[in-house]
C-alpha cells in the first residue's frame, strides 16, 4: 500500500491483573481518589481505592478544575488522603500548546487556592506528577 513499514509494536498494559494489597492495608490510611481518567481510575479501583468523577470532569484541559477540589473538600470530612488527578498538564504538553499548559496550571493553582483558604496550613499539600512530558520540538 506504499506505507512506510512498522518499526515496533505497542503494547501498552498488556498483563495479567494480580491481587494487590489496598492501599489502607498497606498505609493504615483511608483514602479517596478523584479523576475522569480511565487509567488512573483502574489503578485507583486495584488498591482498593474509593474513587469519584465529579460533575465536569473529563481528563481533558476542559476539565472542571473547581468541580474536583470541591469533592476533595467533601472527601477530607471522611478519608485521611484525598487525592485529586489532573491530566490537564499532560495533555496540553502532548498537544505541543505552552501557553494552553500555563492556563492549566494556573487553573489547577486556583483551584487548589480553595483549599488553601479552607483549611490554611492545617492542610498537607503534595504536588508529583507520574512523568514529564515536554512540548519542546526540537
Amino acid at each position: 500500500m506504499g506505507l512506510p513499514e512498522a518499526n515496533i509494536v505497542l503494547l501498552r498494559g498488556a498483563s495479567k491483573m494480580r491481587k494487590f494489597d489496598s492501599f489502607n492495608t498497606r498505609t493504615g490510611l483511608t483514602p479517596l481518589l478523584i479523576s475522569a481518567t480511565a487509567i488512573i481510575k483502574g489503578v485507583g479501583k486495584a488498591l482498593g481505592i474509593p474513587v469519584v468523577t465529579p460533575e465536569g470532569a473529563t481528563g481533558t484541559i476542559n476539565t472542571n478544575y473547581k468541580s474536583k477540589i470541591t469533592e476533595a473538600i467533601k472527601g477530607l470530612e471522611k478519608f485521611d488522603i484525598v487525592i485529586v488527578h489532573y491530566k490537564a498538564t499532560d495533555n496540553a504538553s502532548h498537544d505541543k500548546n505552552p501557553i494552553s499548559k500555563v492556563k492549566v496550571i494556573e487553573n489547577i493553582d486556583k483551584a487548589f487556592g480553595i483549599l488553601l483558604d479552607k483549611y490554611g496550613e492545617e492542610l498537607t499539600i503534595t504536588i508529583t506528577g507520574d512523568h514529564t512530558t515536554s512540548y519542546d520540538n526540537r
